[in-house]
C-alpha cells in the first residue's frame, strides 16, 4: 500500500519543535503532527545545553561567563546577516 495524501504528517523531536509549526502552516493537506519532546526556542534550548555541559565538565564562573559573552556575539553576527563561517571567527 503506498502512501496517499490523507496520510501524509510530520513527526519530530528535539529541534523540530520550532521547524514543523513553519511546515506544518505551509503544507496543505497535512494530516497531523507528532511532536515528542520538542524544544520551542533553539536560543534557550542551546542556552540549557551548553550551561549543562558546562556544569558536567566543572567550568568555573568564569568560564561560564566567557562562553556566555561568546554566544552573545555570535547571535548578534547572526541577526546582523553573518554567514556561519563568517561568525565562526569571532574570537
Amino acid at each position: 500500500m503506498g502512501a496517499t495524501p490523507r496520510r501524509i504528517g510530520l513527526w519530530g523531536n528535539s529541534q523540530a519543535g520550532w521547524v514543523m509549526p513553519k511546515v506544518a502552516g505551509r503544507v496543505r493537506g497535512l494530516q497531523f503532527v507528532i511532536a515528542v519532546s520538542t524544544a520551542i526556542n533553539w536560543q534557550r534550548q542551546g542556552r540549557f545545553n551548553t550551561h549543562a555541559e558546562q556544569r558536567h565538565r566543572g567550568d568555573t564562573p568564569q568560564q561560564v561567563t566567557a562562553e556566555a559573552r561568546r554566544s552573545t556575539r555570535g547571535l548578534a553576527l547572526l541577526r546582523r546577516g553573518a554567514s556561519h563561517p563568517s561568525r565562526r571567527t569571532v574570537p
